[in-house]
C-alpha cells in the first residue's frame, strides 16, 4: 500500500486557493445572492462583497505542503510505536482504487474511533 499511486481523477484540474475564492465570488449564484441581500438589507454591494470575501478566506486554506508532510511523518513515527495492527478489507480497497479514477471519492469516517479519520488520511 505504501507505493500506491492512484490514477488522476478524470476531471481534476489544480487551482490555487485564491483562484478558487475568486471563482466562487464571481459565480452567478453568489452574485445573485449578494444582489438579493442588497435589496433586502439596504447594504451596498461593496459591503457584502467584502463580507463574502472575508467568509471565503476564513473557510479556505493556504496550507504549506512541506509543513503538512513533516507533520505527517511525525505522526507516522508516533503511530508506528503505539499501533501494532490495522485490519484492512483488501477487496474493498481494490474496488475503491478502481472507482477513484472514474468518479470523485469521498471518505467519511464513522467515528467508531478517533483513529478512523487519521488512518484514512
Amino acid at each position: 500500500m505504501k507505493d500506491y499511486r492512484p490514477p488522476k481523477y478524470t476531471y481534476v484540474r489544480y487551482r490555487i486557493p485564491c483562484a478558487i475564492r475568486e471563482e466562487v465570488l464571481q459565480s452567478n449564484r453568489v452574485r445573485r445572492v449578494i444582489s438579493m441581500l442588497c435589496k433586502e438589507t439596504g447594504r451596498s454591494q461593496e459591503q457584502l462583497d467584502t463580507e463574502a470575501t472575508a467568509i471565503l478566506e476564513e473557510m479556505g486554506h493556504e496550507f504549506s505542503m512541506t509543513i503538512l508532510r513533516c507533520i505527517g511523518g511525525l505522526i507516522r513515527k508516533i503511530f508506528k510505536q503505539i499501533i501494532t495492527e490495522v485490519t484492512v478489507h483488501t477487496e474493498g480497497i481494490k474496488e475503491l482504487r478502481k472507482l477513484s479514477s472514474q468518479k470523485p471519492l469521498l471518505l467519511i469516517p464513522t467515528h467508531r474511533s478517533y483513529l478512523d479519520f487519521i488512518l484514512v488520511t
